[in-house]
């Protein structure tokens, strides 16, 4: 299912972290990881020493399933789209890769994206737009 999230902060540096990792809840603990992510190249679990999250380096494509299809989230896209119709009729064998801005007016961009697509006609926050897509692969997948 998901193999990894990728996330690209501001200083133009790439992380991976892994679908099983439980983001600390609190402010100070998150900000301890984060530092240990940026000065170490990667956190690793205290008691298995798996790698947990890493430092990868650019371009993105290099890391991603050869069969990935990438879809930027852009709110002011010209194609407003039901996300669960729109990811129903993805073939199975597709790895589906979702670029989303974390502000609420930013733009995704790159050229090795795909398709754009809003899934609103208001600006959403990407926690809602990330909470969308989860949603509608679990109908697609039959998770729930």
């Amino acid at each position: 299912m998901v193999g990894a999230i990728y996330v690209k902060i501001d200083q133009g540096r790439l992380f991976e972290v892994k679908p099983h990792v439980r983001i600390p809840r609190t402010c100070s603990r998150f900000c301890g990881v984060i530092m240990e992510l940026l000065q170490k190249s990667s956190v690793r679990a205290k008691d298995t020493n798996e790698v947990l999250l890493r430092v990868v380096e650019e371009p993105i494509m290099r890391h991603l399933p050869i069969n990935s299809y990438i879809v930027g989230l852009y709110y002011t896209s010209e194609k407003l789209v039901d996300i669960e119709e729109y990811v129903s009729v993805w073939s199975n064998d597709l790895s589906p890769v979702f670029v989303v801005g974390t502000m609420v007016n930013g733009k995704v961009k790159g050229d090795y994206i795909h398709d754009y697509i809003s899934v609103s006609e208001y600006p959403l926050a990407a926690k809602y737009c990330l909470g969308m897509i989860c949603e509608a692969l679990e109908q697609k997948w039959k998770i729930f």
